[in-house]
């Protein structure tokens, strides 16, 4: 129910187990899983229990209440991927190997995600931070307190608007804050 654990999955190698993933999940032997599974974090609980899965994979994020009653509805376990930080990322490589039959893929993977994760902190430890604003859209910028903060600080980028519960940054204030890098 959220492309995360659905793009962790076939990177253990079983994409083909996936029988439907959230819009904009590609698999790697090209294949688009997506359908009408939900969207905007609500579940289509009615089209997830037709599909007769045998576990649920989902965040957080995904409305907990449409989530459990699709775990109802088709009789199965829901497996609850925290993605907060790099860390947790890596511990869901693990857990979800574990429950796909993947341990060996798992470990591979996870290792190869550390080693990354590493490589990059050494590449950058002498490096400058950069200011920086994400747009998440319409001048919305993503929380320091996502995986996806979290990174852009272990990259040495320094958001210059990190908390998006104050609504969009009008264009003067990030002409002022006047950003290195706007992605």
């Amino acid at each position: 129910l959220d492309r995360g654990p659905a793009e962790l999955i076939d990177a253990l190698g079983v994409g083909a187990r996936i029988v439907r993933a959230p819009a904009g999940v590609t698999l790697a032997d090209g294949t688009d899983p997506t359908d009408d599974v939900g969207s905007n974090g609500q579940v289509n609980v009615e089209a997830v229990a037709a599909l007769d899965p045998d576990l649920i994979v989902a965040t957080p994020e995904v409305d907990s209440v449409g989530r459990e009653r699709a775990s109802e509805e088709a009789g199965v376990p829901v497996y609850l991927q925290s993605a907060r930080t790099a860390d947790d990322v890596v511990r869901a490589t693990f857990e979800l190997g574990a429950l796909v039959g993947e341990p060996v893929a798992a470990r591979k993977l996870a290792s190869s995600l550390r080693d990354d994760l590493a490589a990059l902190q050494a590449r950058l430890a002498d490096v400058e931070p950069v200011s920086v604003f994400v747009d998440t859209g319409l001048f919305v910028t993503l929380s320091s307190n996502t995986i996806f903060g979290r990174l852009l600080t272990r990259a040495r980028g320094s958001n210059v608007a990190s908390d998006p519960s104050s609504g969009p940054i009008t264009a003067e204030a990030l002409a002022a804050a006047d950003p290195d890098v706007y992605l």
